[in-house]
């Protein structure tokens, strides 16, 4: 064997093993990559429409509420004026909402109507949350499974308007969740092939090509299934196709590589490493990293727009989740401004000025600061409209109430995954640092940082905005305020950034003044 047929026969094995080798690195590190990418987005998608359906659960229980201390059905129901209750109450229900079942019953549990949509076997002896409303005389909200179909149900008692009277009877309305309106609630945030509902019976997991979300009840039993058939479009065939262009591009540049091989060998050795190393950075996350198309080397360029485009998929399905998420938290706000008109527009400025007080801080978590504060006020979907739009100056039970609303907040986002860090901002963005402030009295160093910037744009911007009973104050006048509460309820840090930022950025200081 001669020394060219030699090198030539090594060069071909030293080829054949290195790409082997580089099939093999890239699959296990694009795999991984993909997988935990796949997971990740299927898990948002499970919280967000586990979300919308809490969200739904919150307004049939807010609208129940509302309805429930009235002294018109009160004596309505109590006098069985069933003419009056047809044209009011089930006609409110039934045309404003499309609410699917509505009976009313009397004080001894005696239907006075019974209006349903569908054929319904409402047994309410054999359901948990009217049995506690007979017993309890409290309004319950769950989700039920009535013969394979889900309902979610709220059972109240009906009261006078002030509520100190027996109740005259009790109110159930029922929506039906089914697959026509789930699509319509998630249809522009998830893209699917299928919808369907499953019960608990004979149910066959398909988790490859199939994702399963739990339909729980108040006491975290799982009633059924939705299943969701995503289409073929997913992040894991994205992954197969490129593994599969990886190949071809192998064999394509083993033929090139054996007639320039005396020419470009140490190029291409120069070039395959870096590729290697850049391929490692992508898997890591830096899916910023370009690789050079022009080389003059038809293969690698081939290679590198293969691997450009696959940054450039994971970037885009990347930004996709987090198109998705930031639509999601804007969606709940606006249902928040429609039932606050308070809060109409005071959300985003919070949220723009704990940015500024963030970035002057130079906090890393800057963008997960501005969402805590965007939907700092999320709790108040559980406030009653009554007391967020009242006129005048709440009474010390009313503003107890108000006081629930980070609480609630946190209750809401509890379950989200990518809300772990949110939560617990939102939760306390209403402490002070003198430990009187609420929900837990939280002070100094035991107050998140994030919650303390938002408890400063909060109190300014509620001092700079009108209110139903009292004029906006000047800017001046708001910053004196925060230097009197300085080390009390605002940390002096934070108080004394803000200020700095108002002082620096003319232009941002102007529009506060507008």
């Amino acid at each position: 064997m001669n020394l060219k047929k030699h090198y030539l026969i090594t060069m071909i094995a030293i080829l054949i093993l290195f790409f082997s080798i580089f099939s093999i690195l890239t699959k296990l590190f694009l795999n991984k990559g993909f997988l935990s990418i796949e997971k990740k987005y299927k898990d948002t998608q499970i919280n967000i429409i586990q979300t919308l359906l809490e969200n739904e659960k919150y307004s049939l229980s807010n609208i129940v509420l509302e309805n429930s201390y009235w002294n018109e059905i009160y004596n309505a129901v109590e006098n069985k004026n069933i003419d009056w209750i047809n044209n009011n109450l089930v006609y409110y229900f039934s045309s404003q909402y499309d609410y699917d079942f509505i009976k009313i019953l009397d004080k001894d549990k005696t239907p006075i109507i019974n209006y349903s949509k569908y054929d319904i076997d409402l047994n309410i002896n054999k359901i948990d949350i009217i049995n506690s409303t007979f017993k309890n005389s409290q309004q319950y909200t769950d989700l039920v499974n009535i013969d394979s179909n889900f309902y979610i149900i709220s059972s109240s008692p009906i009261f006078d308007g002030l509520g100190n009277k027996a109740p005259s009877g009790y109110m159930i309305i029922a929506d039906r969740i089914d697959t026509s309106k789930l699509e319509n609630l998630i249809k522009k945030i998830y893209n699917f092939e299928s919808l369907t509902f499953l019960s608990n019976k004979n149910i066959y997991f398909n988790i490859k090509y199939s994702t399963y979300i739990p339909l729980k009840n108040n006491n975290n039993e799982t009633l059924g299934f939705i299943k969701i058939i995503p289409k073929k479009d997913n992040i894991k065939d994205y992954f197969y196709k490129i593994h599969i262009i990886f190949l071809i591009i192998f064999f394509i540049m083993l033929l090139i590589f054996i007639y320039f091989m005396n020419r470009i060998f140490e190029t291409i050795n120069s070039k395959i490493k870096s590729t290697v190393h850049q391929i490692d950075l992508i898997s890591k996350g830096n899916y910023n990293i370009k690789l050079n198309s022009n080389t003059n080397i038809e293969e690698f360029d081939m290679l590198s727009n293969s691997v450009n485009n696959l940054s450039k998929t994971i970037k885009e399905k990347i930004d996709e989740n987090n198109k998705n998420y930031i639509e999601i938290i804007e969606a709940i706000m606006v249902s928040l401004e429609v039932k606050d008109s308070y809060t109409v527009g005071h959300s985003h400025r919070v949220a723009n000025y704990s940015k500024k007080i963030a970035k002057k801080l130079n906090l890393k978590n800057i963008r997960e600061i501005e969402v805590a504060a965007l939907i700092h006020d999320i709790g108040k979907l559980g406030i009653p409209e009554s007391i967020l739009n009242k006129p005048e100056r709440l009474t010390d039970d009313e503003f107890d109430i108000i006081k629930t609303h980070p609480e609630k907040g946190y209750k809401i986002l509890e379950k989200i995954s990518y809300m772990d860090n949110i939560k617990h901002i939102v939760r306390f963005h209403h402490e002070r640092i003198d430990g009187k402030g609420y929900p837990l009295g939280f002070k100094g160093n035991d107050i998140p940082l994030e919650s303390k910037i938002i408890a400063v744009a909060d109190a300014f911007d509620a001092m700079t905005s009108d209110r139903c009973y009292r004029s906006k104050f000047n800017i001046d006048q708001a910053v004196d305020i925060l230097n009197e509460n300085k080390g009390s309820q605002f940390d002096p840090t934070i108080v004394d950034c803000f200020i700095e930022v108002l002082n620096e950025d003319m232009e941002f200081k102007k529009s506060f003044a507008l």
